[in-house]
């Protein structure tokens, strides 16, 4: 059973009397109990016997508790929600998380209260918000990860791009990274961000387990129904990026090193950054948020916009700074 108080008794007898009262059945499902002489020379204690279950499994049940052990400090339910069939996940601009949510991991642990004890299991949710996943990706408790890349007829991913997220991934998750042979995905000319869902829950087929990630790259020909974006994250493990709007706007520039940035900066995006798990406020740019604000980082806003060329006539960042670096260990850290 659960007990309760509405005021802090000084002597031990009265909780014991309470007990023992309920035990020999001199209690109902739900009865109060008053201790005439009160407390610290107040007027009369007031206790209430519940049946167990009103406060979850794990101990007494203060005011504002649910289950999961002792909430003297107002936990919640233990564990925290976690919907595994999200796929209202945010996106918009660089990948921001917008529609839908996701529980938060961690809350309190459904023995004996929250806090404490071993590092909550790794998130396996590949439909889940974008950066849900990025504490699983860059830890190593699944070391091994594989990269599906789908496209359209005539589109690839470059030697260059691939290679570049395969070193990310052993760089920053240690993960021992495979790239896996897609299959063809129809063309269209707009895509909005449900048809990019769509496609990917009829053609992906390499998802997140606990012995193997799952990455999905989607390499299309038409463009984004935001128009000033060349590559946009979806949900937690699955992007896409927009050739013919990329190399719209790079006039002969080189495109290769370009499509490199703009892989690495989705990636960012799946790991977490800019400030998508509430760790990077410190270097996210107020003006492009979600993105860094050095023009040095990958993560910089004009990386995934068709404004690339303009902004980077001389190439683009290919890599991450030392405050997107700070930001991923805060991430693997968290719990």
């Amino acid at each position: 059973m659960t007990v309760t108080s509405t005021t802090r008794a000084r002597a031990g007898v009265m909780v014991a009397a309470l007990i023992m009262a309920s035990a020999a059945g001199a209690c109902d499902d739900q009865d109060t109990i008053m201790f005439e002489g009160g407390v610290d020379g107040g007027g009369p204690s007031t206790f209430v016997i519940e049946p167990d279950g009103d406060g979850g499994p794990g101990g007494s049940r203060a005011p504002g508790g649910g289950s999961g052990g002792s909430s003297a400090n107002g936990g919640g339910d233990a564990g925290g929600a976690h919907d595994p069939g999200n796929e209202g996940a945010g996106e918009g601009t660089g990948g921001e998380a917008g529609e839908g949510e996701q529980g938060e991991e961690g809350g309190g642990s459904g023995e004996g209260g929250g806090g404490g004890g071993e590092a909550p299991a790794p998130v396996l949710d590949d439909k889940g918000r974008v950066g849900s996943m990025g504490r699983t990706l860059l830890r190593t408790e699944i070391s091994n990860a594989a990269i599906e890349i789908d496209a359209t007829p005539g589109e690839s991913l470059a030697g260059a791009s691939r290679s570049a997220l395969q070193n990310q991934l052993a760089e920053h998750g240690s993960k021992s990274v495979s790239i896996v042979a897609g299959s063809a995905l129809p063309e269209q000319s707009v895509y909005t961000s449900a048809d990019l869902r769509s496609l990917m829950n009829a053609h992906r087929s390499t998802w997140s387990t606990n012995e193997r990630l799952g990455i999905y790259v989607m390499v299309l020909s038409g463009r984004h129904e935001d128009d000033s974006v060349v590559g946009v994250s979806f949900n937690a493990t699955s992007y896409a990026i927009f050739t013919e709007q990329l190399s719209g706007g790079l006039l002969g520039l080189n495109y290769v090193s370009y499509e490199e940035a703009v892989v690495v900066h989705e990636l960012g995006h799946l790991f977490g950054l800019v400030n998508l798990t509430g760790h990077g406020a410190f270097h996210e740019d107020p003006a492009h948020k979600k993105h860094s604000a050095n023009e040095g980082s990958v993560m910089f806003w004009a990386v995934e916009s068709t404004l690339v060329g303009d902004v980077f006539e001389g190439g683009p960042p290919r890599d991450f700074d030392a405050d997107d670096e700070q930001e991923m260990e805060a991430i693997r850290q968290s719990g």
